[in-house]
């Protein structure tokens, strides 16, 4: 026998007897911080701080290199925008960079995305996007306007963004309330019962979603497509009043196989939630399969809120806003407060989850006064007793 053929049998003894490689070892993820950065997840799960806070922030991109997007929320000014970059592998931001050489109209400045090597976000009023560069953070040049919204900025004004991956883009215009009520008919009383107006005159401009071609400068709304109507607003409301401010669906390898398509949310948290204590201020998690829901939702991440209960939304420490996928599988969770920044890493082999990892959360969703259905009578905060 042959010193190559030899060789060759040793190879293949060698890969048969050597166990599958797994995500978590191909892939060096850093190090979760040893409180998990204040949050509570699923055994097996780790968080850390990639920053601590770069100011009110709603959502954010992740490059395929790793490099951070965040979308600030400030009323006026220039550079509305935040690049963090990673330069020594520990999960930490290096590099904080404010840009943006655009207006910012509002402080429900909301959407950013990369689609196509372009960066894309929205001020209230107008839809951006700038070239990226490989190996460069910042993308050079001023912003293309790709779409403007003529209409004077109101109450529930985001523009939040999709794309089809066929030259569509989908933004929505959000009305500024439930069924087109005038508030100002009510005057300074509190009780007085605020009518709508039938039929609603606002969905010709409003509460709907318009699909626009995503390579066309200056596009206004009477140029897009309404592709669906009678919605309020995207980032609605499911329980009701949780506000959920974005969804993700989970397409990486790192997380254990039952996550794969399935959807986290982001809950931002109750504002006006009187009698009962405030709540949401979680990521959820819904499982999917076949395209379609395949379990109740479950809590995914929680401990943003600080000490709960909380009767207002200000008592709150952070509110979770935006949620984006990282190119190793690393799930990131941006806050509207302060700007914090946290990556979810799954630290164990994936196929070794079960349901009895979730053990812990179920128990927190059951008993937590934010997250659980509120008894009438016992949950109802001191003031309104």
């Amino acid at each position: 026998m042959n010193s190559a053929r030899i060789a060759l049998l040793f190879l293949a003894f060698f890969i048969a007897c050597t166990p599958p490689v797994t995500q978590q070892q191909t892939v060096q993820l850093p190090p979760a911080d040893k409180d998990n950065g204040g949050l509570f997840l699923p055994d097996g799960f780790g968080a850390l701080v990639v920053v601590d806070s770069i100011g009110p922030s709603r959502h954010l991109a992740v490059r395929d290199n790793g490099d951070i997007y965040v979308k600030l929320s400030i009323v006026e000014g220039k550079e509305g925008n935040v690049a963090l970059r990673d330069n020594d592998g520990d999960g930490k931001a290096d590099t904080i960079q404010r840009f943006g050489d655009y207006l910012n109209d509002g402080r429900f400045a909301t959407e950013m995305r990369i689609h196509k090597g372009y960066l894309y976000f929205s001020a209230e009023l107008t839809v951006y996007r700038q070239k990226l560069t490989p190996g460069q953070l910042i993308p050079e040049g001023t912003p293309e306007i790709i779409m403007i919204d003529e209409f004077p900025i109101r109450w529930h004004n985001a523009k939040s963004l999709a794309f089809d991956h066929r030259g569509g883009m989908y933004v929505t215009f959000s009305a500024p309330t439930n069924a087109c009520e005038d508030a100002q008919e009510t005057g300074d009383d509190p009780d007085a019962i605020v009518r709508g107006e039938v039929p609603c005159s606002q969905l010709n401009i409003l509460g709907g979603i318009w699909r626009f071609d995503e390579n066309t400068l200056y596009q206004t709304q009477a140029e897009g497509y309404r592709y669906a109507t009678g919605i309020r607003s995207v980032v609605g409301r499911f329980p009701a009043h949780w506000a959920p401010n974005d969804l993700l669906f989970y397409q990486g390898d790192q997380f254990p196989p039952r996550y794969k398509n399935g959807a986290f949310v982001a809950f931002h948290g109750s504002t006006n939630r009187s009698p009962y204590p405030q709540a949401g201020y979680v990521v959820a998690f819904v499982p999917f399969k076949e395209g379609k829901p395949a379990g109740p939702w479950e809590v995914f991440a929680d401990g943003f809120i600080g000490d709960s209960p909380i009767a207002e939304m200000k008592q709150a420490q952070y509110r979770p806003m935006g949620l984006a996928e990282g190119p190793d599988g690393s799930l990131y969770i941006s806050d509207s407060k302060q700007g914090k920044i946290w990556r979810v890493v799954y630290q164990k082999d994936p196929r070794e989850f079960t349901t009895v990892d979730l053990k812990n959360m179920a128990l927190r969703q059951k008993n937590q006064p934010h997250i659980k259905q509120p008894d009438p009578i016992k949950d109802r905060t001191p003031s309104a007793q």
